[in-house]
């Protein structure tokens, strides 16, 4: 995967900004490596008096430019909207040029995309017939052997196009008529479902249902009976969790080098690729099959109301509760499940007299199993959120519960305490009561310093093997916790210092486990000290894996033993594919749990490869606390870890106070001499700590202190 320089120059660019300068900030850092000759940078004014600062923090990023670059600014004072700004702010760009990219904030480009995009335009350059080239391949496991096809799909995720192709936009679509569209549409397509969803959009457009800018550009090239250059592996990846790009399932696709096997191979014909197009619109616009329970619900939305359909259907479940009481947690279950369909929420009532109500901005999965349902995966997430809600419930507190990332909830209740782990705080606190307690449960470190600390270890892992990979951990940045009364939650010192700026103590919580283990006792420590396990979830860069299994590749007398999905995603597997086929490095899937708690790694159990191990290694950048290391450190391994980890000072641990692969190789060598007495006293020392400090009890216990002595509502 490793990057080749260009070959053509980088064509100009249309940089799209607004009120997002951290999404801003990660595009401008890859239009900066590309370092175009020209850059146009389209900013719409702020809507409210809010986002002014935000605005002005955005176009603050251009002033980074510096290299050799002629900057055209176009800056709205007002807001014009989404239609308005990127449509006139296009037609700007191509007064000024004759061919160029458009990069919106959120649509992050691999460094091949400039090159690609180059060569493409300047290739094409008088084909009237080619009138756009995306960056975004969204069939992961589409085949094709040249490197890119031609497509009547036009996704403007990262895009580039010509003054001649813009010069035929109609923002207004003067010339729609369904009839003669829909005949031209059938021209097109066989199947009815596109023809169908494609009319219905234009028709939108039309009657002013839809303000958006896009949808003329689809119609302007289909009617003009275009093609867009698709590339053979995505280059583009929408990082946006807000804003006009929220939802679907296209969004932080992996991205790929287009040249790792050399220069473009070129189509030798302009033939549609059917099968693409065809894959492509099912996957993203087939019609579902009828359910019976969606018409229901869709039926009592409409005939009762948005806002009393969640009283109606409540009262009808109790009802039919009444004539079976034998099955009140079916009832919940099932009113949990039809009402968070219908608003993102889920209930749970209090227990005896009903002192008032709390919400939960968490994870509402685990209020919506069925009975004989559980979740496989062994994250300790969905056993800790379900057991807050149960330790307010006890107390006479009935408890909504809402996903963290629901940006539309609105309360339609008064609550005396809302429990937040990301960015709803902020959000929710202008229609909270005055006397609602805000809390913030901390389950990582600080979103901007997380992000800090992936660009670093990507910029690291650059310098090192001159590659590029996308990142997988980046976190919305808000300054949510100025809005919290109170902080608690996950971490030692250096996770809770990364809130240090908001100047407020947080009350510590312990981090769960899944599953405990009794120690074990026949473990032969001299000959596991030469194996070491790497545990965790994704993102393999921030997690450090790729220092490990750098170290690993020279150090053929260990082994390592890597459990997750980390060495599975597919950068890294891809760049790391000779490392991870030497005969020393082992790895597994992501774990899964029965319902009786029982963790399992393929058709091995957990302990099983946990018993060939002496050292769990783990340099992460940023956690809250690592559950995996907690998870391991309960079947007798040590941690080798990082301070960023979020093991306390006082764990019984190997710390990696140098995080460069030259240093861990160092450090496994000496530890894997080390003598095995010593290293059972250790281990058991760690389990002791585990079994001590991290369980559910504990989390339970240090909970329910918390509510009853630190909340007090």
């Amino acid at each position: 995967m490793n990057n080749k320089k260009n070959i053509v120059e980088t064509p100009p660019i249309a940089f799209i900004i607004f009120n997002r300068p951290d999404y801003a900030q990660n595009i401008f850092n890859e239009i900066k490596r590309a370092q175009p000759k020209q850059l146009f940078v389209i900013a719409d004014g702020p809507r409210n008096p809010e986002e002014i600062f935000l605005c002005k923090k955005t176009r603050e990023i251009i002033n980074q430019v510096d290299w050799e670059c002629k900057v055209y600014k176009n800056y709205a004072d007002i807001n014009l909207g989404l239609k308005k700004r990127i449509s006139s702010g296009i037609s700007w760009f191509f007064e000024n040029v004759e061919m160029g990219i458009i990069l919106e904030d959120d649509c992050l480009p691999h460094p091949s995309f400039f090159r690609f995009a180059g060569e493409i335009l300047e290739k094409y350059k008088y084909d009237e017939k080619i009138m756009m080239i995306s960056g975004n391949n969204f069939l992961s496991n589409f085949e094709h052997d040249e490197s890119y096809i031609f497509s009547r799909s036009f996704p403007i995720w990262g895009w580039a196009t010509w003054r001649r192709s813009w010069r035929k936009y109609d923002i207004d679509m003067k010339n729609f008529e369904i009839s003669k569209t829909k005949k031209k549409l059938e021209n097109i397509y066989k199947q009815k479902y596109i023809i169908k969803h494609i009319l219905k959009l234009f028709r939108n457009i039309s009657s002013g249902e839809i303000n958006t800018w896009d949808i003329q550009w689809l119609y302007t090239c289909l009617m003009n009976n275009a093609l867009c250059i698709i590339p053979k592996k995505n280059l583009i990846s929408n990082i946006g969790i807000d804003g006009t790009h929220q939802g679907g399932n296209n969004q932080n696709l992996p991205t790929y080098d287009l040249y790792t096997t050399g220069n473009l191979r070129h189509p030798k014909t302009k033939i549609v690729n059917t099968n693409y197009d065809n894959t492509f619109y099912k996957k993203n616009f087939s019609p579902e099959q009828f359910s019976p329970k969606k018409w229901v619900i869709s039926i009592l939305v409409k005939y009762k109301g948005i806002k009393n359909s969640y009283h109606f259907l409540k009262n009808i479940l109790l009802k039919i509760h009444n004539i079976f009481p034998r099955t009140p947690k079916i009832i919940q279950i099932y009113i949990n499940k039809i009402i968070n369909k219908l608003y993102g929420i889920v209930h749970m009532p209090a227990k005896g007299k009903l002192k008032g109500y709390v919400l939960l901005s968490y994870i509402t999965s685990p209020f919506t199993f069925n009975p004989w349902e559980y979740p496989t995966d062994p994250h300790t997430n969905y056993w800790e959120c379900s057991e807050i809600a149960r330790l307010f419930s006890i107390r006479g507190y009935a408890v909504d519960v809402i996903d963290a990332n629901n940006k539309t909830f609105k309360p339609h209740r008064k609550y005396k305490a809302v429990i937040d782990i990301k960015n709803n705080l902020k959000k929710l606190s202008p229609v909270l009561s005055s006397s609602c307690k805000k809390v913030m449960h901390i389950t990582s470190s600080f979103g901007k310093y997380q992000n800090e600390q992936e660009t670093k270890r990507l910029n690291n892992l650059n310098n090192r093997r001159d590659t590029s990979f996308t990142p997988q951990r980046l976190e919305e940045e808000s300054d949510n916790p100025v809005y919290a009364d109170f902080l608690e939650g996950f971490g030692n010192k250096t996770v809770h210092n990364t809130y240090s700026q908001f100047n407020k103590p947080i009350y510590p919580i312990p981090i769960s486990v899944a599953q405990t283990f009794d120690f074990p006792q026949q473990k032969d420590f001299s000959e596991t000290r030469t194996h070491f396990l790497f545990f965790g979830g994704g993102g393999a860069i921030l997690k450090g894996l790729d220092l490990v299994v750098e170290a690993f590749s020279v150090l053929p007398n260990l082994h390592l033993h890597i459990i997750g999905p980390a060495s599975y995603e597919k950068e890294f597997s891809e760049e790391y594919k000779k490392e991870l086929n030497l005969p020393n490095i082992h790895r597994y899937q992501r774990p899964k749990i029965s319902k009786d708690g029982i963790m399992t790694v393929s058709e091995k159990l957990f302990s099983e490869i946990a018993n060939q191990c002496a050292f769990i290694i783990y340099p992460s950048a940023s956690e809250g606390t690592s559950g995996a290391v907690i998870q391991a450190m309960h079947t007798g391994i040590i941690p080798v870890v990082t301070k960023e980890t979020g093991l306390s000072e006082n764990s019984p641990s190997i710390i990696i106070e140098d995080q460069s692969v030259d240093s861990i190789i160092l450090l496994l060598q000496k530890i894997s001499k080390t003598n095995p007495k010593d290293l059972y006293k250790t281990a058991y020392d760690s389990w002791k700590y585990a079994n001590k400090h991290h369980t559910k009890e504990t989390f339970s216990k240090a909970y329910t202190n918390f509510i009853d002595n630190i909340l007090k509502i």
